[in-house]
């Protein structure tokens, strides 16, 4: 299992998208002091992913990290 952090600021308060890969999917959660920040969770499969960036080009789990850096912005 592999596990990685990208921080982040968002309405004065330091946040963390926390992305686990189990070989399989890719799984993001965004943290606030070590707590989930909202109700949120998204995940993108290995074979969804390979197949976004080779036909749009697009990279999955960034466009994941985006949305929950978005959505926490939002106060989603």
């Amino acid at each position: 299992m592999h596990f990685w952090t990208i921080p982040f600021n968002a309405h004065d308060k330091d946040y963390e998208v926390r992305v686990v890969f189990d070989g399989m999917t890719f799984r993001l959660r965004v943290f606030l002091d070590g707590r989930p920040a909202n109700g949120f969770e998204y995940s993108v499969t290995m074979e969804k992913a390979m197949d976004m960036k080779s036909i749009t080009d697009v990279d999955a789990v960034a466009e994941l990290v985006r949305v929950a850096e978005e959505h926490v912005r939002r106060k989603l």
